[in-house]
C-alpha cells in the first residue's frame, strides 16, 4: 500500500533509489507548473494547489510515522524525506491539480513519472505497469524518458528550481534571465539584474573556452 504505513522489505529495496525518485518527482511537479503558469493557467492552477495545501498541512498536522511532510508552502526546501512522502500520493495529487485542462506535452510528461513511480513504489515486486506502458520498458528506461522530457521543455520554458539572485524567489511561468558574463546568476527581470549587479559584479567572471 503506497500511502499507508512503510513496509521494512520494500523501503529497503528502494532506498538506492531515494535520491533520484526526489529528483526526478521534484522537477516534474514545479516544471508542470512552470508550464501551466506560462501559459496562463495560472489563476486555477493556483485554486486547485490552495486545495491541495489544505490537505497536506492537515497531514502534516496529524504527524504521521510513515508520511512526515512539511507545510505545503515550503514545499521548495522540503528534505527528501519530505518529498518521498509527498510524492506517493503522486497519482492523486496529479490528477487533482494537472490532470484538468492540460496538454499533451504535460499529460506525457506525468504519465512518465507515474510509469517510474510504479517501478519504485513496487519495489522489490515487480510491477504492474499501465497497459499503455512502451513495450520493454524497466526503471532506467523509464528515468530516461523523464529526462528526456523534463529537457525538453527546459529548452522552451526555462528551469523552473532556479532561483533570483535578487530577490531569492522563482519565476514560474517565465524564463529566468541569465547574466550573459558568467552564464550562472539569473534574474526574474532586468530591474531585478541591474539591481544585483554592484554585488554580483564582485564574482562575476566571464566564461572562457
Amino acid at each position: 500500500m503506497i500511502g499507508g504505513p512503510r513496509n521494512a522489505a520494500a523501503d529497503q529495496a528502494r532506498l538506492p533509489h531515494n535520491a533520484t525518485f526526489v529528483r526526478l518527482g521534484r522537477k516534474v511537479w514545479f516544471m508542470l507548473e512552470h508550464s501551466f503558469r506560462a501559459r496562463g493557467e495560472g489563476g486555477e492552477l493556483s485554486n486547485r494547489l490552495g486545495k491541495l495545501k489544505e490537505q497536506q498541512d492537515q497531514i502534516a498536522q496529524m504527524n504521521l510515522f510513515w508520511m512526515r511532510i512539511g507545510s505545503f508552502d515550503k514545499r521548495r526546501t522540503w528534505n527528501d524525506d519530505e518529498w518521498i512522502a509527498f510524492l506517493r500520493t503522486w497519482q492523486v495529487n496529479s490528477n487533482n491539480v494537472f490532470m484538468h485542462g492540460a496538454t499533451t506535452e504535460e499529460e506525457g510528461l506525468a504519465k512518465a513519472f507515474t510509469i517510474y513511480f510504479i517501478y519504485y513504489s513496487n519495489l522489490p515486486n515487480t510491477p504492474d505497469l499501465p497497459d499503455n506502458a512502451p513495450d520493454g520498458f524497466d526503471m532506467n528506461a523509464a528515468k530516461a524518458d523523464i529526462d528526456d522530457k523534463l529537457q525538453e521543455f527546459e529548452d522552451r520554458l526555462g528551469d523552473p528550481l532556479l532561483q533570483c539572485n535578487t530577490c531569492k524567489t522563482c519565476a514560474l511561468g517565465r524564463k529566468m534571465l541569465r547574466c550573459s558574463r558568467c552564464q550562472s546568476a539569473h534574474y526574474c527581470n532586468i530591474e531585478h539584474q541591474k539591481k544585483n549587479w554592484k554585488q554580483h559584479k564582485k564574482t562575476c567572471r566571464e566564461i572562457t573556452e
